[in-house]
């Protein structure tokens, strides 16, 4: 019995396997958002036997945020908005973090929050390590870093120093993690106020930390062109850049469907080469026909 192989590249990058076996369906997902990629299909036989591949078809995914607000990664009575792009807390006097989805990993990523309500200037925004203690504030142990709202800078539980200004409801703060040079900093309503911490490296995710009931923020842009989890054999994530609003009724990129391939006829020659019409993502799948005159790679 025959299986198919599909094998997806960044355009421009090496190939890998996405998928062997007996599924008329596939499914690629931890895909980057507004990418192009290559893909192409072939039959390969119960002996291990592969036929040549198909032409090559190129597909990009959609542009999305490059995170949201991960509800699966915080901490008590943190809720995330049905969009993912706002967080909020329901809970009060107790201290409570929530980290984007997606780890910053290499470069420049600045994103901006704005605080849509808090009654205290008690609200953190920063960063932190998969590790970090979800059920205190940013900077309550090694693995974050915070700037909270009555103007200081926290890391491993310590009040590393006065910093910034204070900010409140309907500000905007803008978070700038350089991993180039290990920097980050901080701007409130545009206005830089320069760098807090250094020496910075490794996976860091976006994160904030709330104290009191009613708290809220919302993801407002981005331009993060080291966030993602790197696909098994492709160069590091390409950029994304949006604004909140605009992109909030896409359906998640990580989802799309990339490839369907139709079994060929019976009859028709082992390896022969397939031919592969696929859609937009998000379209939905698509079919792939036997095309015995496409000369094989």
């Amino acid at each position: 019995e025959e299986e198919e192989e599909l094998a997806v590249a960044v355009a421009g990058g090496p190939w890998f396997v996405a998928f062997a076996g007996h599924r008329l369906r596939c499914r690629v997902e931890d895909l980057l958002p507004g990418q192009a990629y290559r893909v192409r299909v072939r039959a390969v036989d119960q002996w291990g036997n592969a036929g040549p591949f198909s032409a090559e078809a190129v597909v990009r995914t959609e542009r999305g945020a490059a995170f949201r607000f991960d509800g699966a990664a915080a901490g008590a009575a943190v809720f995330v908005s049905a969009d993912e792009m706002s967080a909020s807390f329901g809970s009060n006097e107790s201290w409570s973090t929530i980290l984007g989805s997606r780890p910053c990993v290499a470069g420049r990523n600045s994103w901006t929050l704005q605080v849509d309500k808090s009654a205290t200037n008690y609200l953190f925004v920063g960063v932190a390590t998969r590790h970090a203690d979800l059920n205190t504030f940013l900077g309550g142990d090694d693995e974050g870093w915070g700037y909270i709202g009555d103007r200081a800078l926290y890391h491993r539980r310590t009040k590393v120093r006065p910093y910034g200004e204070r900010f409140g409801p309907g500000d905007t703060l803008q978070v700038t993690l350089d991993l180039d040079r290990g920097t980050l900093s901080f701007a409130k309503n545009g206005h830089d106020l320069g760098v807090a911490f250094e020496g910075l490296a490794g996976e860091l995710y976006p994160a904030v930390a709330f104290y009191n009931q009613g708290q809220r923020v919302t993801l407002a842009s981005w331009s993060c062109p080291g966030v993602g989890l790197a696909v098994p054999g492709c160069p590091q994530p390409q950029g994304c850049e949006g604004e909140g609003g605009g992109f909030r009724a896409l359906r998640r990129w990580r989802r799309v469907a990339l490839a369907m391939a139709e079994r060929r006829p019976l009859g028709d020659p082992p390896g022969a080469a397939w031919a592969g019409a696929f859609p937009s993502p998000g379209v939905g799948p698509c079919e792939a026909f036997p095309d015995p005159d496409r000369p094989s790679e």
